[in-house]
């Protein structure tokens, strides 16, 4: 029972600093809090990828990166920058694909 509620206090401050970090930083022509967050959330995982296991690896990487990033969103926010500028929506999905994968790689090395 400790484990579910630590992993939903996880889940909750984890979206709850997402959202922060978006307000704070996305603008009405890109949304760069979303796209940091979906990157250092995946540097992160990388990270702790081969150094946790368990409980522990679920409630982190699970609960709290599966919270912090957001694929959902960045969805949303390319298919509503495709509606209006199509070469951003294109320079969005672009950013932030290779800024994960980049910064999970990097993670992965440390």
């Amino acid at each position: 029972m400790i484990a579910v509620v630590v992993f939903a206090l996880a889940a909750g401050a984890a979206a709850l600093a997402r959202v922060l970090v978006a307000e704070a930083a996305n603008t009405a022509r890109f949304p760069w809090g979303t796209m940091a967050v979906n990157v250092a959330g995946s540097f992160v995982a990388g990270v702790l990828a081969g150094h946790l296991s368990g409980q522990l690896a679920t409630v982190v990487v699970v609960a709290g990166l599966g919270s912090f990033t957001t694929f959902s969103t960045f969805a949303v926010e390319t298919a509503t920058l495709w509606s209006v500028r199509r070469s951003g929506a294109a320079a969005y999905v672009l950013a932030t694909a290779a800024g994960a994968v980049g910064a999970a790689l990097l993670g992965l090395r440390l």
